[in-house]
């Protein structure tokens, strides 16, 4: 599943993880989930379905776009009581609720704030790997550096207390051919 912010939440990102076969969950910027509501803002409460096409902006910045791709997904316009605004959010997530995909769009904010953490603590500010292998291993190191309570298994550093960034970093990349945290050296 992809999970972005609004910086990517743009139609070829979507696009390419739904070709791939993945779930997406995006932030949109006010403007761009106004074009995909019709040209009207979208209100607080809104959760509709919606069919993503690329705009003539897409087309011109990745010019394997056609026009004729589409996205089928849900549009969701939700007020954030931490953000104290709306969050407008798409997704190919069908089942659940507005609230559910909200809240699973919110744990983003967690994996971004143990990714910094581990950046800070561990000195990881620039990460000197270059395949995807070592850059798994250096996260997932650091990780068990910063998590004195964690417990390390087959599958790598796990913490015991809550989900954190190298958990799921683990989970996503054990789904990716080519990405083998398991080998690392601990």
């Amino acid at each position: 599943m992809l999970i972005g912010d609004r910086n990517f939440g743009v139609f070829s990102v979507a696009w390419h993880a739904h070709k791939c076969g993945h779930k997406v969950l995006v932030r949109l910027s006010e403007p761009r989930a106004g074009k995909l509501n019709g040209g009207s803002d979208p209100g607080a409460g809104t959760d509709r379905k919606v069919t993503w096409q690329p705009g003539a902006g897409d087309r011109r910045g990745h010019r394997e776009l056609t026009g004729e791709e589409r996205v089928e997904g849900r549009l969701i316009a939700i007020f954030s009581e931490e953000a104290m605004e709306i969050l407008y959010l798409f997704t190919t997530l069908e089942e659940e609720t507005a609230e559910t995909v909200a809240a699973l769009y919110k744990e983003r904010w967690h994996i971004e704030t143990d990714l910094r953490s581990l950046k800070e603590q561990v000195r990881l500010h620039t990460i000197p790997a270059r395949s995807p292998e070592l850059i798994a291993c250096e996260l997932l190191n650091g990780h068990c550096l910063l998590q004195p309570d964690s417990r390390v298994d087959e599958r790598g550093c796990t913490a015991d207390r809550h989900r954190t960034a190298a958990t799921q970093l683990l989970a996503l990349t054990g789904n990716v051919p080519g990405i083998l945290p398991g080998g690392c050296t601990r």
